[in-house]
């Protein structure tokens, strides 16, 4: 996670694997393509296996204002609301990472 701050991934853990296992059509909307967009791609490709059903692309109906700054570290950052957005639908067994068990195993939870 871009911002160190990985306890909103693990918040978000037990419902994206609950949408997962039950093979619902999921859309996911992206503040920034370099941060929100890379990690959560990532996270759907390389840990819960999603079959994307949309491919990650700029959304044509992004909110009109953008936010640009320093993340108080020199780094230049930028958010604009819903700015990309891509759409899952389950996923691929053999492509899950073998330590994310699913929403029945208790240890996902």
């Amino acid at each position: 996670v871009d911002s160190g701050q990985d306890s909103l991934l693990w918040s978000w853990w037990p419902d994206l694997l609950y949408l997962s296992d039950r093979r619902l059509l999921c859309c996911f909307f992206c503040a920034n393509d370099y941060a929100d967009l890379k990690g959560e791609v990532a996270v759907h490709a390389s840990l819960l296996g999603s079959r994307f059903v949309v491919a990650p692309s700029r959304n044509p109906f992004a909110m009109a204002t953008v936010y640009s700054g320093d993340d108080g570290e020199g780094r230049k950052e930028w958010f604009n609301g819903n700015s990309h957005a891509y759409a899952v639908c389950g996923y691929e067994p053999g492509a899950r990472h073998p330590d994310c068990g699913d929403f029945e195993d208790e240890a996902a939870r």
